[in-house]
């Protein structure tokens, strides 16, 4: 009686630890994910050598002449424009919109694991509750910041909280 308790208290942790990781299927949808976006995140981050003119789409009638729709996206993202507003070059990627910043909070934390992922061996560090910004991490390196942020939204007809990527390129 004795060993077969064991065998079945065996069998119970090796199925909740299998539970908890996933299956074989699970967990390469989960490691193509993560490559689809870092091989989009890596070639954004090279366009930034040429201040990202390569990836200009179409130009945002919105933009006052300062904003263009991405050639590329980043996977899960609602849509990238890459923008030139006083010589300051970058690229923006739009993933969520909230009334509440709480609901932002997961995907925040999917996608600084798929950046931690991505961008190993760049400096990461935590923004600092200011102005707009409720949230934030930043990754540096070189002249490029990347950075997903928790924005609130003070607009008086729609308000509420962005989540968004900005791939900047630093002032040489």
């Amino acid at each position: 009686m004795t060993q077969k308790l064991k065998i079945f208290g065996l069998t119970l942790i090796v199925l909740v630890i299998a539970y908890q990781i996933g299956s074989p299927d699970e967990i390469l949808a989960q490691n193509q994910q993560v490559d689809s976006f870092c091989s989009s995140l890596q070639a954004m981050i090279r366009a930034g050598a040429n201040s990202f003119r390569s990836l200009r789409g179409s130009r945002d009638p919105y933009s006052s002449g300062t904003g263009w729709a991405s050639r590329i996206s980043l996977p899960g993202a609602t849509e990238c424009e890459v923008w030139n507003v006083e010589d300051s070059p970058g690229i923006s990627c739009d993933f969520s919109k909230s009334a509440s910043a709480d609901h932002l909070d997961a995907q925040y934390d999917e996608i600084v694991e798929k950046l931690e992922a991505c961008l190993k061996g760049w400096k990461e560090t935590q923004a600092t509750k200011s102005g707009h910004v409720i949230k934030g991490t930043h990754f540096d390196q070189a002249d490029i910041t990347v950075r997903i942020e928790i924005v609130e939204r003070p607009s008086h007809r729609n308000p509420g909280f962005d989540l968004t990527l900005w791939i900047d390129k630093n002032a040489d």
